[in-house]
This record gives C-alpha cells, sequence and structure tokens, in this order.
C-alpha cells in the first residue's frame, strides 16, 4: 500500500481552561508507514492522548488535517468517522474501558454487534482470539473478577474484533505490573509482525520505545523525532 496509514499536517489543538488557553498541540506534523510501530512519549498533560484521540476521530483538532489511508478525517461527517473506527481502527485503553454487566466474550463480541454481524460470526471470532491470548478460561467472568493483565489481554481482543488496520494504544501497560507489561508488549509486537497491524503507541515509559519502529516525543506542544 503506497499511501501512509496517517499523515497527519499543521495540526493544532487547544483548551479553554477557566479563561486562559492551553495551547497542546502546535503544528504537528508526521506520518505513520503502513506495518510500522509509532511510539509517542512525552510527561503527563503534554498532549499525547489528545493526539491520539483525534487520529482515532474521537476528538476534533483546531487547525490541520488528518489523513487516513488517504482520506482526509477532518472532513468526514459524525457517520463517516463512526464507520472509520469501526471498521479500521482498534482502540486499546489504559484503564481497560470493558463494561462491567458483561462478561469477557461479551466485552469482545462487542464492536462486532455494533458492526451489525452475524452473531455466529463474531463469538466464533472472539472465542479465537481468547485462545490466541491465552484467556479462553475467563470466557464467563465479568471485569471485577479478572487481573489487570486479563483485563488488558480482554481489551486488546475487543480491538482486534473487526479485524482493525490500525491500532491505537493509550499507555497500554500504565496499569500494570512488569511481567504484565511485557507480556502485553509481546502481544502488540506479535501483532505488528505476523498480522501486519501499523501500531501508533502514547506512554510515558521511555523504555517501551525499544518496541518501536520510530519514536516521537512531545514537548511544550511540539512533537520531536527521537
Amino acid at each position: 500500500m503506497d499511501q501512509p496509514a496517517y499523515k497527519v499536517s499543521s495540526l493544532s489543538k487547544t483548551y479553554s481552561i477557566s479563561e486562559k488557553q492551553i495551547s497542546v498541540l502546535q503544528e504537528i506534523d508526521f506520518q505513520v508507514p503502513v506495518n510500522q510501530w509509532i511510539a509517542i512519549t512525552g510527561q503527563s498533560g503534554c498532549g499525547k492522548t489528545t493526539l491520539l484521540r483525534i487520529l482515532g476521530a474521537l476528538d476534533k483538532s483546531d487547525t490541520g488535517t488528518i489523513e487516513c489511508f488517504g482520506e482526509d478525517v477532518t472532513q468526514m461527517t459524525i457517520n463517516q468517522k463512526a464507520g472509520l473506527r469501526r471498521n479500521k481502527i482498534g482502540f486499546i485503553f489504559q484503564s481497560y474501558q470493558l463494561l462491567p454487566e458483561l462478561n469477557a466474550l461479551e466485552n469482545i463480541m462487542l464492536p462486532g454487534r455494533l458492526a451489525k454481524k452475524e452473531l455466529k460470526i463474531i463469538k466464533n471470532r472472539a472465542l479465537d482470539l481468547m485462545k490466541i491470548l491465552e484467556i479462553e478460561n475467563r470466557v464467563h467472568h465479568r471485569p471485577t473478577e479478572l487481573s489487570g493483565g486479563e483485563q488488558q489481554r480482554i481489551a486488546i481482543a475487543r480491538a482486534l474484533m473487526n479485524q482493525p488496520d490500525i491500532i491505537l494504544a493509550d499507555e497500554p501497560t500504565g496499569n500494570l505490573d512488569n511481567k504484565n507489561s511485557i507480556a502485553i508488549m509481546n502481544i502488540l509486537e506479535d501483532l505488528k509482525v505476523h498480522e501486519q497491524k501499523t501500531i501508533v503507541m502514547v506512554t510515558h515509559n521511555i523504555n517501551l520505545t525499544d518496541y518501536a519502529d520510530k519514536s516521537y516525543h512531545i514537548e511544550a506542544g511540539s512533537l520531536v523525532e527521537h
């Protein structure tokens, strides 16, 4: 594929807080090639998550453009953005974002159900993902009955449910101990190598950039390549 997964040009974002203007992103320019792992570091509050949310069409920039596989996300309608998230992007959150009233299998199946796919197909897909991620014995467990590492594996399986091209990971190991952190990073690495996923990960842990093909740092609103 000739087009990059993302092409970001002159992207800026400012928040108004107590009548003050806080500029978190300033004239950001970068590209994410297909099947590459990009890591973005920076201190808490520097704009890492804001940038990831904008890439995922969950938030809007004030200026600039974002192209995803050649399509201008900034010009998309609400429904088009929802379709982009549903079909091409998988999200992994630091706090897992699992629905407490659903069991593990139901949480994983949710994106497939939102995409209105056949129930039997999405159930089989979810069970296959649970087996791959070695959590097949947690099918009927609710989030409160799972460890942090297990919850993050459920979240990864959910992100992969609709076979997205892009994985956006927001501090994917932020709530995990070292052993589980390494396991999750190895899972992401396997997704990139063997399933050709494109990964954009934001993290405060500079050591995790060793897994990435390229890393950037956000400081004072600017994105600087390491």
